[in-house]
């Protein structure tokens, strides 16, 4: 499928009014594409168009949006009906992430455009008053930081509470994970095993990145931030990178992220490999017991 024909396929799919097997009476069942519009995607906010951009890191897509905003509601005022966001596009990016397919990557692209329309209405609602306050607030944050040293130090310190750290170089960090028990992680019957799990994974972090971070986080609870982050890790997520603000876990150092899949081919192979006889299932009583 060449990209112009996987732009215009996705596109009729993000602007179907009517998919097969959506009920907009009942909207928390999605339809057969996969779109979760029980916030309003479809109804409060459109895609009206796709384009091909340049990216910082390869293709991406431009993803044009409107609103459809109360009328006379004066909360309102001053908040443009049209907006747009943008997502990866790569090519390797998505054979990775399994997006080859344009209806698997459609849900993706329509969670990421109702964030994006959020993010549009507070930085224009009430004259922009909720961002420049979320502004002053990160501004007053990052005033309040400790020097990069200490930065430095806190983001050892806080790895070495998840195992052990191996300081590689400025923007790269090792770490030897540990199970629940406090011994060194390993690998749970190989790489492809439902639960198998890193033995080690990498940080690749600027201080300019860890910053960032801090901004956010310095105030919380940086451990319990950095053990989620790393918590439950699929086995071929070996990296964690640091991308659109945040902490992501990747199978690869190179950006955008791309989450593990290992887990999921796992099971779809456990699936194949045991195909469901009649009458199996989950049930809360036994079927066959006819005093039920």
């Amino acid at each position: 499928m060449s990209d112009e024909e996987y732009v215009a396929t996705l596109l009729a799919i993000l602007t179907n009014p009517a998919p097969t097997g959506f009920d907009p009476a009942d909207p928390s069942r999605r339809g057969d594409d996969g779109i979760d519009r029980y916030d309003g995607f479809g109804r409060d906010v459109r895609v009206v168009d796709l384009g091909v951009v340049d990216g910082r890191y390869g293709d991406e897509l431009e993803v044009s949006f409107v609103l459809n905003l109360p009328a006379g509601d004066p909360d309102w005022d001053g908040v443009p009906e049209h907006g747009s966001t943008k997502v990866p596009f790569d090519a390797e990016w998505r054979r990775l992430s399994g997006f080859s397919n344009p209806a698997a990557y459609a849900p993706r692209v329509a969670l990421t455009v109702e964030l994006a329309a959020r993010r549009h209405v507070v930085g224009h609602q009430h004259g922009g008053r909720q961002a420049r306050r979320r502004a002053e607030w990160r501004a007053a944050a990052r005033a309040a930081l400790p020097d990069r040293e200490t930065q430095r130090h806190l983001l050892l310190q806080t790895l070495a509470g998840e195992g052990e750290v191996i300081h590689v170089a400025a923007d790269r960090f090792d770490l030897r994970l540990r199970d629940a028990a406090g011994d060194p992680a390993g690998s749970v019957g190989g790489p492809d095993a439902l639960d198998a799990t890193p033995e080690m994974i990498t940080f690749v972090l600027t201080p300019d990145e860890w910053e960032e971070v801090l901004v956010d986080q310095y105030d919380d609870d940086l451990r319990l931030y950095l053990a989620e982050t790393v918590m439950d890790l699929d086995p071929d997520e070996r990296f964690i990178v640091f991308y659109d603000g945040s902490l992501h876990r990747s199978i690869r150092e190179q950006l955008p992220p791309v989450r593990g899949r290992a887990r999921e081919r796992a099971w779809d192979r456990w699936r194949s490999e045991h195909p469901p006889r009649p009458g199996d299932g989950w049930y809360a009583f036994n079927p066959n017991d006819r005093d039920r």
